[in-house]
C-alpha cells in the first residue's frame, strides 16, 4: 500500500463552460452548447479561464497521523469575476514524499486525475459576491472499502 504524506483538497467556482471543456473545437466547430448540463459530478479537465473565483484550499490532511473516515467541509468563496456560476471544481494536491507530488490543479499541466466538477444550481453573480459551499465526503454505505460518496451544496451569502 502506498500512503501519501499529505493530501490537500482545493476548490474554485466555475461558469457554465467548465463542463463543456474539450468541445470548443471539434473539426473546427464549437459544440460546447450541445453538451447537456451535468446532473452529477464528473471528472474533466477544466480550462482555468472558466473559473470565476480564486482557488481555495478546503482542507489539508497529514495522512501519517490520525485520518478521518469522513470530511465535512464548509467555506465561503468570493467571486473574482461577474458572471454565471454553475459548478464547483475540486482537485487534489497529493504529496507522496519530499518533492514528489501529484497536483491536479487546472492551472498546471493536466494529469490523468483531472478535476472534479460538481454541478450547482445555475445563478448569476457579481464580482465580490460570496458563495457558501458545504461538502460532505464519506465512504459509500454499499461499498465502503472501494467507493466514496460526495454530497454538496452552495448558496449565496449576503
Amino acid at each position: 500500500t502506498i500512503i501519501p504524506e499529505r493530501i490537500a483538497l482545493w476548490a474554485a467556482l466555475a461558469n457554465d463552460d467548465a463542463a463543456a471543456c474539450g468541445w470548443e473545437n471539434i473539426a473546427g466547430l464549437n459544440l460546447k452548447r450541445a453538451v447537456a448540463p451535468l446532473q452529477d459530478w464528473k471528472a474533466l479537465t477544466v480550462n482555468p479561464a472558466h473559473l470565476v473565483s480564486e482557488p481555495i484550499c478546503l482542507t489539508s490532511l497529514e495522512t501519517m497521523s490520525a485520518f478521518p473516515t469522513s470530511l465535512h467541509l464548509k467555506e465561503k468563496i468570493t467571486l473574482q469575476k461577474t458572471g454565471h456560476v454553475s459548478a464547483l471544481v475540486l482537485w487534489p494536491e497529493v504529496t507522496w514524499a519530499e518533492q514528489i507530488e501529484t497536483n491536479a490543479s487546472p492551472f498546471l499541466q493536466p494529469t490523468h486525475w483531472k478535476q472534479g466538477i460538481l454541478p450547482l444550481t445555475p445563478d448569476s453573480y457579481q464580482q465580490g459576491n460570496r458563495v457558501a459551499v458545504e461538502i460532505l465526503i464519506h465512504p459509500d454505505s454499499d461499498a465502503p472499502q472501494t467507493r466514496t460518496e460526495i454530497l454538496w451544496k452552495a448558496e449565496r451569502v449576503n
